[in-house]
């Protein structure tokens, strides 16, 4: 849910840096022959994740009849992830692009490996595309699994090419039950329109965040029930409104759809967390 800077790697230059040190002449012929290929489905597959089109990209079980997909899955696991490989370089900077190497897809864990955002068991011509290959935490990459889109709706946000960072619809509602929980879900911006707003969903969804960000919430909260209690003991509920309203401004200051954020307004909008709670939990900490 995070944009990364695009790569400039050129896909036919990655393919010819990763077979650089293959002994076997005739692989490497037929694997430099279907350069133009790699090139020409990279490109159209750019086209398509653009346009909200990747699922009318067809799949296919092999690279022009000339390299067999375990071939091609060869190439990125054995010259392209492998340690000491030619093409580890380029594996190295795609991995590091991140901001904080943070995972883009849930915005919180830590990047530790590559996602191939159409895999490449389906689409082997872009087994080693730079466009195609996104850094992504463990979880988000095994939660994903290689189902591939077939609906625009389907389509989870690519890091590349979309971008919703910069409009609020990252909300949260609080149960009001002791521990408190927090419902995580997606809002439709008035600026979105619906194919939008049905991806984000869908992208929501796909990499389980709504589970993700409630366990999160719920660790947060017991950290600042000490401060919160004393604020609404010494200074009152509406004190204690203001002082939420500023967790999340804060929070917001630094990336707009935070879990943290959001769970700092819920409990901000929230009349039975502000008049409520902290009489029911009573005044041991106050």
């Amino acid at each position: 849910m995070r944009k990364v800077k695009r790569p400039n790697d050129l896909p036919l230059d990655v393919l010819l840096t990763c077979i650089s040190n293959y002994q076997d002449s005739y692989l490497v012929k037929r694997l430099k022959s279907i350069g133009p290929e790699v090139e020409a489905v990279s490109e159209i597959f750019e086209d398509k994740v653009k346009n909200q089109r990747l699922h009318t990209l067809e799949p296919h079980d092999n690279v022009m009849s000339i390299v067999t997909t375990q071939e091609m899955k060869n190439v990125y696991n054995d010259k392209f992830v492998k340690k000491g490989q030619p093409g580890r370089d380029i594996y190295d900077r795609l991995l590091n692009a991140p901001t904080l190497n943070k995972c883009p897809f849930c915005g919180y864990r830590v990047v530790s490996t590559l996602d191939h955002h159409l895999p490449k068991a389906k689409y082997p011509t872009l087994a080693v595309t730079p466009t195609n290959l996104i850094p992504s935490c463990f979880d988000c990459n095994k939660t994903k699994t290689a189902v591939r889109p077939l609906t625009p709706q389907e389509e989870t946000l690519h890091p590349y090419f979309d971008n919703v960072e910069d409009d609020l619809w990252l909300k949260a509602n609080v149960i009001e039950q002791f521990p408190i929980v927090f419902k995580y879900y997606v809002d439709k911006p008035d600026n979105w329109d619906e194919l939008t707003f049905q991806r984000v969903k869908n992208h929501f969804k796909v990499f389980e965040l709504g589970k993700l960000f409630s366990i999160l919430a719920a660790g947060e909260l017991p950290m600042r029930e000490l401060t919160l209690n004393r604020i609404y003991y010494k200074a009152g509920s509406d004190i204690l409104r203001l002082q939420l309203k500023d967790y999340a401004e804060s929070v917001e200051q630094v990336h707009l759809n935070s879990w943290q954020a959001a769970m700092f307004r819920a409990l901000e909008e929230s009349e039975w967390f502000i008049q409520e709670y902290f009489s029911h939990q009573g005044k041991q900490n106050a």
